[in-house]
C-alpha cells in the first residue's frame, strides 16, 4: 500500500476532509434520488 505523507499535517487533513465531504454529498444525492424514485 502506498503511503501519502505531507510535511504539514494540515495539508493532509485538508485533503482528506475535502474527500470525505465530497463523498457525503454524493451519498446524500444518491439517497435523495432513491427516495424520490420510490415515492
Amino acid at each position: 500500500m502506498r503511503s501519502f505523507r505531507h510535511t504539514d499535517i494540515q495539508t493532509t487533513l485538508n485533503i482528506y476532509t475535502h474527500v470525505t465531504e465530497k463523498a457525503k454529498e454524493v451519498a446524500a444525492e444518491k439517497f435523495a434520488k432513491y427516495m424520490d424514485f420510490n415515492t
